[in-house]
């Protein structure tokens, strides 16, 4: 990494330290006390986080074509967060090409790689009242796809229901 930031080994490792240091591994504690905001704050149980992409302006890198130009028309690098619901960052992902979508950047991002590999750093299932067994999970827009650990709002076109849509304005805050 010294070469290519045309730093010296010792600067390099004290960043890595610095960013080691602010944005420690979440842990099973963690998740638990942000799912137990979330639920105050918003009444929607079980909310580890909110995922979400955004797009950062740069300057087109020379020889990469189109791999950075997106599409709100400019060149960019995409940062993918998830933020615990006060808006702290606790895990991130940078340096995408912008021409790749969220959701895209998200299947290929160290952020979904560490959180398969270590699935146990959210707490266990629980029941939930009458709505039975609820896990944790991050909550994610329409742009991701659906899994158990990632949730998205429903589509209008997916048997649009009153329970549907209560769950779509909970969802989005």
């Amino acid at each position: 990494m010294s070469a290519e930031f045309s730093c010296g080994t010792s600067i390099i490792s004290s960043i890595v330290i610095y960013f080691a240091r602010a944005f420690p591994p979440p842990t099973r504690v963690d998740f638990e006390q942000t799912a137990r905001k979330t639920q105050v704050r918003y009444d929607y149980p079980r909310a580890c986080g909110f995922l979400d992409g955004k797009h950062i302006a740069i300057l087109k890198p020379a020889h990469a074509g189109s791999a950075y130009f997106n599409y709100k028309q400019f060149h960019s690098i995409v940062l993918l967060a998830i933020s615990d619901c006060d808006y702290n960052i606790i895990a991130f992902d940078i340096g995408a090409p912008g021409r790749i979508g969220d959701a895209g950047v998200f299947r290929r991002s160290t952020i979904k790689q560490y959180f398969s590999d270590n699935d146990d750093v959210f707490p266990p299932t629980r029941e939930l009242g009458s709505v039975g067994a609820v896990q944790y999970h991050f909550l994610v827009d329409g742009g991701f796809g659906q899994d158990f650990r990632y949730v998205r709002p429903y589509r209008q076109q997916e048997n649009y229901s009153e329970s549907k849509a209560r769950f779509n304005k909970k969802h989005s805050g």
